[in-house]
């Protein structure tokens, strides 16, 4: 397999890597969210679940803005997120 092969395939399981946090990072929110929910309006609870939410907004950002870098990098292809295999061990933030 020739380097230009390698790259793409990194880049393909760095953006499945992406893909993987972006949907944990959404249901994270979405949890955060449920739980202010229960909370007195303007509560210190409330307002702390707020601050979360924004935190967790912010890595969906991040991580969606890395996705669209990554895909800007990659050649066309017939493959799918779901096709590439995953790497086992943590991901590093590009």
């Amino acid at each position: 397999m020739s380097d230009s092969n390698d790259e793409q395939h990194e880049l393909h399981r760095e953006l499945a890597s992406h893909s993987d946090r972006f949907l944990a990072k959404t249901a994270e929110l979405g949890e955060v969210e449920s739980m202010s929910r229960e909370e007195l309006i303007a509560s210190p609870r409330f307002q702390e679940f707020a601050r979360r939410a924004k935190g967790v907004a912010h890595d969906v950002y991040k991580i969606a803005d890395a996705q669209r870098a990554i895909g800007e990098e990659t050649n066309s292809t017939d493959v799918s997120i779901n096709d590439v295999p995953r790497e086992q061990g943590p991901t590093v933030d590009r």
